[in-house]
């Protein structure tokens, strides 16, 4: 995860890559066949036909502009993708995975959308 968490605005090819566990290069070359580009990020249209390439099985959850933290209660186990209106990450088993950031994002950051990672 060294090479991606240092390109800009990564973040939905850091999430694939954490909940895929497949290599890092291989989920970047297929991130950038769906239009991938450092420093422009990914639509959700984008990362999600990413996903499908990748074999991810998503199931959306219901969210409801809820926050972090009330996601996290609401689905304490399981693998989810957690989309903000500017960032996507994991949550695993109620532990926020961002291998982006140093630090997690707050537990009051509004989700505007949920994906069950159905393995």
């Amino acid at each position: 995860m060294k090479k991606i968490k240092k390109i800009d605005a990564a973040c939905a090819v850091c999430a694939l890559q954490y909940c895929s566990g497949i290599d890092e290069d291989t989920v970047l070359r297929v991130c950038a066949m769906h239009g991938f580009a450092a420093g422009e990020g990914m639509t959700d249209h984008e990362w999600k036909d990413a996903a499908s390439d990748l074999k991810l099985s998503l199931k959306r959850v219901k969210t409801d502009n809820c926050t972090l933290r009330q996601f996290i209660r609401k689905y304490p186990l399981g693998l989810y993708l957690v989309g903000t209106f500017d960032h996507l990450f994991a949550v695993d088993n109620g532990i926020v995975a961002d291998p982006r950031n140093d630090t997690r994002p707050g537990l009051g950051r509004i989700i505007k959308q949920g994906w069950l990672v159905v393995k």
